[in-house]
């Protein structure tokens, strides 16, 4: 039997003619008409006779829909309008690979102390209300494909089609110009989340380091070792605005596609965040720099698009608790490569009680390991903990071309790609603590 908090179910649409059609078989619809009847036959405020039935037969219109798919065929939720401002919930049932219809029930509650099937107009929108929250209060699945805006279109394209048929719902970039990817992610129902800069292109590696470097005389080193002081760049206040300036030319350019600018592409950007691992694997801290630029650029990201934090080098840091008391920021990245399920459980229960604390979602943004067998245990373990918790979660990172032995996976790597399809099928199935609405609706 369907859970209503623990399915599959698709978001509420528009009824449409085949809908309509499913809902006038004759083992539908008499069906449901005679269960509503045995209910309402000495009902004291919807009592309906024999002399009504002609009259709700001939108004029977489904207004909207929702499909489930389960394990032994698909679920339609209906609501239907039966006239006089009438309606009533039902479910019907399609076995599987057959074109065979079954009613299952009418929705029933208690109004006044008395069971009924019958709902008004005000009463049915709020009952579709409810299970859009319900339906948007599940976690999600996504990955980071960092220079996924480098392939060529056709490989973009085919790598959102890949990852959407695997139920992924965000994948996660690192700043250049996408815009014929953003069009073939919003076709497929993916959006981004986007990272305006990289901590580590502030000499951290020393091959990647951008103009920052020079400009305010940061020390580089090779692969983060020893530890780069870049503190410079989150000090100085000259370096701050020379930032904003720069984020707030990302955020005004007007994508082509869309003939609008990409802080207001919430159809297609889920969040933008500043940095990625902001001032990580550094001894010092500037722990007002992640509030303060968020703070500056808040007024330009509108229209549904959210700011996250980018998260840190592993969970204790990703919470600092700075940046669930900033209000400009709305969603907490958690980044840690452990293998500890245990460790992973009680994080995440941390950052859910500080995120309900402080008006925040936090999710899994970062994890993984070296290798196909290393990288499905991974894949396992952090997800089963996640899950638990009902947290969304992106794995670091699917990219075609692979290369073996690093953290990154695709298709051919059987064991990792394996334990990623599961698992990306059972996130969408977990309950979560937060409500995520731009994903689901």
């Amino acid at each position: 039997m369907s859970d209503e908090q623990r399915n599959a179910m698709g978001p509420v649409m528009d009824a449409t003619s085949e809908i309509q059609k499913l809902s006038e078989q004759p083992e539908v619809i008499f069906s449901a008409i005679d269960a509503l009847y045995r209910k309402h036959k000495e009902h004291k405020i919807h009592r309906f006779t024999e002399e009504n039935r002609e009259k709700h037969i001939a108004n029977w219109k489904v207004t909207k829909y929702a499909e489930e798919k389960v394990a032994y065929g698909t679920n339609y939720f209906l609501k239907v309008c039966i006239g006089d401002g009438l309606y009533l919930h039902m479910r019907v049932h399609r076995h599987p690979n057959q074109d065979k219809y079954d009613f299952y029930a009418l929705h029933e509650t208690i109004k006044h102390n008395i069971a009924t099937c019958v709902f008004t107009e005000g009463e049915s929108n709020q009952m579709h209300s409810q299970q859009m929250e319900s339906y948007a209060r599940r976690a999600w699945s996504g990955a980071n494909s960092f220079f996924a805006w480098a392939l060529p279109q056709d490989d973009q394209i085919t790598l959102i089609n890949i990852l959407h048929e695997k139920s992924v719902r965000v994948i996660r970039i690192f700043l250049a110009t996408i815009d014929d990817g953003q069009a073939g992610s919003r076709a497929i129902a993916a959006k981004t989340v986007t990272s305006l800069h990289d901590r580590y292109s502030l000499g951290c590696y020393a091959y990647k380091a951008d103009s920052y470097v020079s400009k305010y005389g940061i020390p580089t080193v090779s692969g983060c070792s020893p530890q780069n002081n870049a503190s410079k760049f989150y000090s100085n206040e000259q370096a701050k605005t020379d930032f904003t300036n720069r984020l707030r030319y990302l955020l005004d350019h007007v994508n082509p596609h869309f003939g609008q600018r990409w802080r207001s592409l919430s159809h297609v950007i889920f969040s933008f965040q500043i940095e990625n691992e902001s001032q990580g694997h550094m001894s010092t801290f500037n722990v007002h720099w992640m509030c303060d630029i968020n703070t500056r650029i808040r007024s330009l990201v509108n229209n549904g698009v959210l700011l996250s934090t980018g998260g840190d080098v592993d969970y204790g840091l990703s919470l600092r608790l700075e940046n669930f008391q900033c209000s400009t920021i709305d969603l907490i990245s958690l980044h840690d490569y452990t293998m500890d399920e245990d460790y992973s459980r009680r994080k995440f229960q941390e950052a859910i009680r500080l995120a309900q604390q402080y008006g925040k979602r936090v999710y899994v943004e970062e994890f993984g390991d070296r290798g196909d067998t290393q990288m499905a245990q991974a894949l396992n373990i952090i997800r089963a903990a996640a899950h638990q918790q009902g947290l969304p979660w992106l794995v670091w990172q699917i990219v075609p071309n692979a290369r073996s032995g690093d953290y990154e996976f695709f298709t051919n790597d059987r064991t990792a790609w394996t334990a990623f399809e599961h698992q990306a099928y059972w996130a969408q199935m977990s309950p979560s603590p937060f409500q995520w609405s731009e994903i689901w609706n």
